[in-house]
């Protein structure tokens, strides 16, 4: 069984609206996701709809993360992969997925869904830090650029606040831009915890590379 539904976001003062599938069982469950821009619903809506309803479960099927996504991130002898979740693997100690705690690494890495124009590349990196789940008052304290495997970038380290908790809390993002695209990186731990983990996050984005 599975839940089907029809979503808008707003992203860089574009329209997107998206088909969501969301289908499991009690032990696992899967997301699949059409996004197109909203000012092509005639033409692109309906097709995408037949796409994502057109997917089949199967049970205890071994899938290659890296094929899926298309890239590779090292795991470290802390952080482990959590799991896959559409065009994202998610990190975190030891592989234990939900995180119990703020003082629990998080990392995520991802490429975006669709065709993005990027003008300023400062600019549309600190905004997009900005939009870090869970976190509020965002303040940029360092930014570098970076080029990892033949891709320049931008690297952000910031500062801000867990919503629930008030917990001060680092947030580290790495942004690489081919054509057209991007893809992110983003570790996120308490700062209280950070001295630990800041250092495991530069690892596993500078071992990033595409298949």
């Amino acid at each position: 069984e599975g839940i089907l539904v029809n979503v808008s976001q707003r992203a860089y003062d574009t329209e997107f609206l998206k088909w969501l599938l969301v289908a499991g069982n009690e032990q696992e469950s899967a997301l699949i996701t059409a996004t197109f821009p909203a000012q092509f619903e005639s033409d692109l809506s309906d097709i995408l709809k037949e796409a994502v309803l057109s997917a089949e479960w199967t049970e205890n099927q071994d899938v290659n993360a890296a094929e899926v996504v298309g890239f590779t991130i090292q795991e470290t002898e802390v952080m482990k992969m959590a799991q896959a979740m559409g065009k994202n693997l998610v990190y975190t100690r030891g592989g234990e997925f939900p995180a119990k705690s703020v003082d629990d690494p998080l990392f995520v890495a991802g490429q975006s869904f669709s065709i993005v124009a990027i003008g300023d590349r400062s600019d549309y990196a600190r905004a997009r830090i900005r939009e870090a789940a869970s976190i509020r008052d965002m303040q940029i304290e360092a930014e570098n650029p970076v080029v990892i495997d033949g891709l320049e970038g931008i690297e952000i380290l910031a500062k801000g606040q867990d919503e629930r908790s008030g917990d001060a809390m680092m947030v580290y993002q790495v942004m690489l831009f081919p054509e057209e695209s991007y893809y992110l990186m983003i570790g996120i731990i308490s700062e209280y915890m950070s001295y630990k983990y800041l250092d495991e996050f530069k690892i596993m984005a500078r071992s990033f590379r595409r298949q």
